[in-house]
């Protein structure tokens, strides 16, 4: 894949990295001011987020149980009768 047809999908990459991590970062933002002044419509759907960080700390917190998840007890989900 070079030329023309790497560059263009190149480009769509990353211009779609760059909305979705827009998205992510100034939506909060904006809902916020939005309930502070008063201006947010409650006709319009928006979604919960509560579960973002809000410190750098969280975020390393969040990722470390991401790639290192706490140990929890397996279900007892044994099918071997006893006779």
């Amino acid at each position: 894949m070079s030329g023309n047809g790497g560059k263009i999908l190149g480009y769509i990459f990353v211009g779609a990295m760059s909305w979705y991590g827009g998205m992510k970062f100034w939506q909060p933002i904006i809902i916020d001011q939005l309930r502070q002044d008063g201006n947010l419509r409650e006709d319009v759907f928006i979604p919960d987020t509560s579960d973002q960080p809000t410190s750098w700390t969280d975020l390393q917190d969040k990722i470390k149980d991401a790639i290192h998840p706490p140990d929890e007890p397996l279900p007892n989900t044994a099918t071997v009768d006893e006779k």
